[in-house]
């Protein structure tokens, strides 16, 4: 059988690492959004689903919108609503589309960095396949991962001829895609460290003067390779010491050419955590001391380990516990201590282990939960990027222990095949997961215990469906876990006012208040029922309150306006009215309110102006039309 040339062998792998992506995800096409974290990013994002304006690019670069300063993220989803308005299977299928990009520019940068095109094949295909990616790439709020992981690769591939041919356009065009990627997600601060590890392998750019020898995977071309010996007796590169290797004058060039991206991860970094502290994202060390932190990282980091091998149980959401057994957090510290002594320890024979490893831990850093940001105890998003490093010891070091073995192809193949499928099938399960948020949280709630956002989620799947009494066990579900998750007394709230239990209702939204004094949906609701008890007076209090706290929100100024007409103080609600327009001149129920007080005043004019603009932006508004026919009709008697 003849062999295939590189160019094709290549083009086979792929054709079937494509194929294979679609295999698993193609079926995202007929998800829908889901009520976490969707609703912030894009269906209730006017400025998202207004599409590519010139004030909504100056929000995405101006904003700290959702906790985060991504403003490359905003623009994406703002081209998708542009391109597709809110059909959410165009919307997956362009984060599948980035997810299939990601995996063939991996495995093209890891081919061109190794000179080793089977082990770069298997890191892609693992990538590619495996369920803990699931997430990314199903979760249209994740859009962020997979367009920073696009920025990453490239920023690695560009690096890469810049190693091979070094100037300064493409030291430039590295710094260019960082900066786009830190724009996406700031999840890339630790990719100049990355760098600094590839440096070390396979680029071998550590060496002091002398010819570079060939190490495992090393870049070295395959005809120079032969004219190269090494002694046995000799250490890493021509026999140097790790000591001599690790001398400042082999490093210190490294990390000068690195400095520019230190510094644009320092005021990533920086804009990132003034984001999350403005957004209420990042927690308090009184909410969770620095010592559960440092247990809890500990622990995430065996976690995603034992998810990577044993891929089972996966959830949108792993809860903190409140007590973290004190075996379990030795024992994750115990395996990563002699992981990373073994890492170390090899570091001569095999580099790829210490790389592989440091870039897992280290990629990890700014979400494994030091400086906490939301509820998660850990999240499988965040492996999408540091997972590679894993894959990279596995591909790596299977290839060099299977080196001496007897039917070596045929193990491989059997085993990779057999790793593929199993991961291939455990994946489109999981996405099958991420249909719609009943089927997200009815999952997560199966597997997690005193999941307590699962069960509020759910209930809001549960009552967008009309299934109210099902919600309300699980809004109560939720408060049983957590009585003081304003969230869940909020939407408890809003239930119990759908049955018409108002008193219950009125109490749910006195606690959503209690435990957030600054609620102020909670206040507008809480008004909107006391209004139907009869009780004006009371609900302009929570009103003006609202108000204090969400001044920009047209419809609260919209509901203080009728109320207020509903207690005599016209000229009061004219000004709410007029405030409710200048946010949202959209709102024709606001036009058509605002002409009949205008009317009443006799400014007959002004009025009939509104009414027209209320019927133009509804012209099937009844109301509207009426009221318009009544002014008219009073301005020809007055004739």
């Amino acid at each position: 059988m003849p062999k295939l040339s590189n160019d094709k062998l290549n083009i086979w792998i792929i054709l079937s690492l494509v194929i294979l992506t679609l295999a698993v995800f193609w079926q995202v096409k007929d998800n829908e959004f889901t009520n976490y974290d969707d609703n912030l990013y894009v269906t209730e994002n006017p400025r998202v689903q207004a599409g590519l304006t010139f004030e909504n690019v100056t929000w995405a670069f101006t904003a700290f919108h959702a906790g985060n300063w991504h403003p490359l993220t905003w623009l994406s989803h703002m081209l998708d609503c542009q391109l597709f308005g809110l059909k959410p299977g165009w919307h997956h299928l362009i984060n599948l589309l980035f997810h299939i990009v990601n995996t063939l520019l991996l495995f093209l940068v890891l081919h061109r960095m190794t000179r080793a095109c089977w082990q770069s094949a298997f890191v892609a295909a693992i990538f590619a396949l495996h369920p803990l990616h699931v997430e990314t790439v199903a979760w249209a709020s994740e859009r962020k991962d997979v367009l920073s992981a696009l920025f990453w690769m490239l920023t690695m591939g560009t690096y890469l001829f810049y190693v091979e041919r070094p100037g300064l356009m493409l030291y430039l065009l590295i710094i260019f895609f960082f900066a786009l990627g830190l724009m996406a997600k700031p999840m890339l601060v630790t990719l100049p460290f990355v760098l600094l590890l590839l440096d070390y392998w396979p680029l071998q750019r550590y060496q002091p003067a002398g010819p570079r020898l060939p190490n495992s995977g090393s870049n070295v071309p395959k005809d120079k390779r032969s004219r190269l010996k090494k002694k046995p007796s000799q250490g890493i590169e021509g026999g140097k010491s790790l000591r001599l290797l690790f001398r400042w004058p082999s490093i210190r060039p490294l990390i000068l050419e690195k400095i520019p991206f230190l510094a644009l991860s320092a005021i990533s970094s920086a804009a990132t955590i003034y984001a999350q502290n403005k957004g209420g994202a990042l927690s308090s060390i009184r909410a969770l001391p620095a010592d559960v932190r440092i247990e809890n990282a500990l622990i995430s980091y065996a976690h995603y380990i034992a998810k990577t091998v044993w891929p089972q149980n996966l959830a949108v959401l792993y809860p903190y516990t409140d007590v973290l057994p004190l075996w379990e957090v030795l024992l994750a510290g115990l395996l990563l201590l002699c992981i990373t002594g073994v890492a170390v320890h090899h570091m001569k024979q095999a580099p790829y282990l210490i790389v592989g490893w440091l870039w897992f831990l280290g990629t990890l850093v700014p979400v494994i939960g030091l400086l906490q940001v939301g509820i998660q105890a850990y999240a499988d998003r965040y492996t999408y990027i540091p997972l590679i490093g894993l894959f990279m010891i596995l591909a790596w070091g299977i290839a060099d222990i299977s080196t001496k073995w007897r039917y070596r192809k045929i193990i491989l193949i059997s085993a990779c095949s057999l790793i593929f499928l199993s991961l291939l099938v455990q994946a489109r399960i999981q996405v099958g997961y991420w249909q719609n948020s009943i089927t997200l949280f009815e999952h997560t709630v199966r597997i997690t215990d005193r999941n307590y956002l699962a069960h509020n989620n759910l209930g809001i799947a549960l009552r967008s469906t009309g299934k109210i009494d099902e919600a309300v066990s699980h809004y109560q579900e939720s408060i049983r876990i957590r009585p003081n998750y304003e969230q869940a007394h909020y939407n408890l709230g809003n239930a119990l006012m759908a049955q018409k239990k108002m008193d219950d209702a009125v109490f749910q939204y006195r606690e959503a208040i209690r435990i957030k004094p600054n609620y102020a949906i909670a206040h507008l609701n809480l008004g909107t029922v006391l209004i139907s008890q009869g009780k004006p007076q009371e609900a302009l209090i929570h009103f003006r309150e609202a108000l204090k706290w969400d001044p920009e929100n047209a419809g609260l100024h919209y509901n203080m306006a009728l109320t207020l007409v509903m207690v005599g103080q016209n000229d009061e609600a004219i000004n709410h009215f007029q405030e409710a327009l200048r946010i949202n001149q959209g709102f024709a129920e606001a036009h058509n309110e605002l002409g009949r007080l205008l009317a009443i005043q006799g400014k007959r004019e002004e009025a009939i102006a509104h009414f027209r603009e209320a019927l133009w932006l509804k012209p099937n508004f009844t109301i509207a039309k009426k009221n318009l026919e009544m002014a008219l009709a009073a301005g020809k008697g007055r004739r």
